[in-house]
């Protein structure tokens, strides 16, 4: 279940990236790296977009890639669609989490907020203390934060958060079998959808359902 537990945190994450981001500009003397970057995240908001995925290993030899599109919508609504090189699909209504796979024909049926809460994607809550308490932040540059566990969660070692005129533009993961992920988005818009039919999802028929308690 780690699997599912690094698609939902990214999309997780992506939820609830802030459309309007403050400006870096203020004294950072007077704030921490944490507050700053929570700042950042601090307004809920509608995304989507276009994704690239590579995942290396830790001498940087290529492990895989992947495509897709996604759609995110506050609270806690994800469409998530992986085209190459497997299709699947990562689909919460903010209350139940389904992960579908066509060629396994098999749906994993998750908690939304169960997921979210055992997860890093916790942080981008808006909720500064969690913030300090569960990570050291770092500002790696004017448009980056670096993001460390201070209690191992089994996941991730770190994460790197990257902005580009206060757009998000890229995350990259490093895991616990140094293994290091990149996702790189592209042709994002904040606009949010009408189509409420992005974010349900009806199991075909004859496809196994199992239930993550």
């Amino acid at each position: 279940m780690k699997l599912l537990k690094k698609i939902f945190f990214l999309g997780s994450l992506l939820v609830i990236i802030s459309t309007y981001m403050t400006p870096l500009s203020a004294a950072k003397d007077a704030v921490s790296d944490a507050q700053l970057l929570s700042n950042k995240l601090s307004s809920m908001s509608a995304l989507s977009g276009l994704f690239s995925q590579t995942t290396y290993t830790e001498s940087d030899e290529l492990i895989s890639q992947a495509s897709g599109q996604f759609h995110l919508q506050v609270p806690n609504k994800l469409n998530w669609q992986t085209f190459e090189p497997f299709p699947q699909s990562l689909i919460s209504d903010g209350e139940t989490l389904w992960l579908y796979d066509p060629d396994l024909e098999q749906v994993t049926v998750s908690n939304t907020m169960t997921q979210l809460e055992s997860t890093p994607a916790i942080i981008f809550s808006g909720d500064f203390a969690l913030l300090e308490e569960k990570y050291h932040v770092q500002q790696a540059s004017v448009d980056a934060f670096q993001l460390t566990p201070i209690i191992d969660n089994g996941l991730f070692k770190s994460i790197k958060i990257s902005f580009k005129n206060d757009q998000l533009i890229s995350l990259e993961m490093h895991d616990q079998m140094a293994q290091k992920t990149h996702y790189a988005f592209s042709k994002t818009s904040n606009q949010a959808t009408n189509d409420s039919g992005l974010f349900q999802f009806v199991a075909p028929e004859g496809v196994d359902i199992l239930i993550n308690d």
